[in-house]
């Protein structure tokens, strides 16, 4: 599992030191383990994992020119969406 990461500065650096395959790797198997952590109703942490996959979909595109298919990134958008409603949904 990787460890959630934060969109600082940082973060950004690291990121820019992956390789193209690796960060493709890396936006999967984020979507993986927020699905996962979704079905183990941890929203909050499953909404994190979206939304860095989202940020490393934005990296493969401004760094590698490389276009994530939209059905991809618009399943991660919804998924991210719909933590937020499950959780208010709790509440």
């Amino acid at each position: 599992m990787y460890v959630v990461f934060h969109t600082n500065i940082c973060n950004i650096l690291i990121l820019y030191l992956f390789a193209q395959s690796d960060l493709l790797n890396l936006m999967h198997d984020l979507k993986e383990e927020g699905n996962a952590l979704f079905k183990e109703e941890q929203y909050d942490i499953a909404w994190m994992h979206y939304r860095n996959a989202i940020f490393v979909v934005s990296i493969l595109g401004n760094r590698f020119y490389c276009v994530v298919e939209k059905e991809f990134t618009s399943t991660l958008f919804s998924n991210r969406a719909f933590c937020c409603l499950k959780k208010v949904s709790l509440i």
